[in-house]
């Protein structure tokens, strides 16, 4: 047993005899690269790749020398004014708009539109030129251009003036 004044002399030097066996100690950091190397091969090992997700495997036809690119000649659609109206006409057929008819008159260019170009064997994205007579009302082109873009023909250009042919 330790007298009682003699504690903190004690405890002070069992501090002391602690620091002087410590004090030889080191750490020896080859055994640790060495595990670390082992499990970083152990991870590259046992890892698995996935392909990227993003990259779709695609498989294109081949090319054809001969195969040369067709221009597609677009369907001309005249509209003249007309006292009442105006008349619309795709080569020797035409359609009369007038105000007091217009729905029903511009459904029966829709009807002659189809047939147009079911007979010359062609498809709504094909290109289609407006010529429109300098008289023509706004109302009636806004019309004619809404009707023909909603039943799909993108690709529309306008022409003003049937002598700049």
């Amino acid at each position: 047993m330790i007298p009682p004044g003699k504690i903190e002399d004690s405890i002070l030097e069992d501090i002391e005899n602690n620091k002087k066996s410590f004090a030889n100690l080191c750490l020896r950091l080859t055994p640790l690269i060495d595990v670390i190397f082992l499990l970083l091969i152990f991870f590259f090992i046992s890892a698995q790749f996935r392909p990227a997700e993003s990259v779709l495997p695609l498989g294109l036809p081949a090319a054809h020398a001969e195969s040369a690119a067709t221009i597609i000649e677009p369907l001309t659609i005249n509209i003249l004014s007309t006292p009442a109206g105006c008349r619309i006409q795709i080569g020797d057929i035409s359609t009369d708009i007038t105000a007091d008819n217009a729905e029903e008159n511009l459904a029966d260019f829709v009807e002659t539109f189809a047939s147009i170009l079911k007979r010359q064997k062609r498809v709504l994205s094909d290109p289609v030129i407006l010529v429109f007579d300098d008289e023509v009302q706004w109302d009636y082109t806004a019309k004619i251009y809404n009707l023909l873009y909603g039943l799909g023909v993108n690709d529309l250009t306008f022409r003003l003036n049937i002598e700049s042919r």
